[in-house]
């Protein structure tokens, strides 16, 4: 228990996590967002399950001063039974969705390497915001980190993860910020 209590307190400290509902803990984590001005940004919240990362999340990816200054947005749950193809494919679908096209007509005879190809090609040259909620495995973000560009574009990517490791190597490859 006072792991627990350890662990509420340090997500507490970082992100003036007092209430989940609170415009200014949104207001806060905007910033977040704002750390960079091109290439690829990773973030990762970390830590036990029912702290309130995706909701916390959430309110962020759904801010609309947010997703103004952003071309694209995903947000994907990956959960414990990953499955490559049918994250990418949840990433075409909302990203054709987005910009009102039609999917490409084969994406479900894709393999996972046209997917990624398709992906990054769609956000090259675009700012974007992609949310990979609930991350088990540090296989997920090895499988799909090269999917997000990372010169020519300006990325966002959001981890939540109850792993330290999977935030950190997330993070390190991109000065990226990890939270706990």
């Amino acid at each position: 228990m006072e792991n627990v209590a350890k662990t509420q307190m340090t997500l507490k400290g970082i992100y003036d996590f007092k209430d989940q509902g609170s415009s200014r803990n949104t207001y806060d984590t905007r910033g977040w967002l704002k750390l960079t001005d091109d290439g690829l940004m990773v973030i990762s919240l970390v830590g036990m399950g029912g702290l309130g990362k995706t909701t916390l999340v959430k309110k962020v990816y759904d801010d609309a001063l947010v997703k103004a200054n952003f071309d694209s947005h995903v947000w994907v749950t990956v959960s414990e039974n990953f499955n490559l193809e049918r994250v990418l494919r949840d990433m075409i679908n909302q990203l054709a969705h987005e910009v009102k096209l039609q999917p490409p007509q084969n994406l479900e005879a894709m393999d996972a390497n046209k997917m990624k190809e398709y992906v990054y090609k769609f956000l090259k040259d675009k700012t974007y915001m992609v949310v990979l909620d609930e991350v088990w495995k540090i296989e997920v973000w090895e499988s799909i980190r090269y999917v997000f560009p990372r010169k020519s574009a300006c990325g966002h990517i959001i981890i939540t993860t109850r792993s330290y490791n999977i935030g950190n190597a997330a993070c390190s490859e991109t000065c990226g910020h990890k939270g706990k």
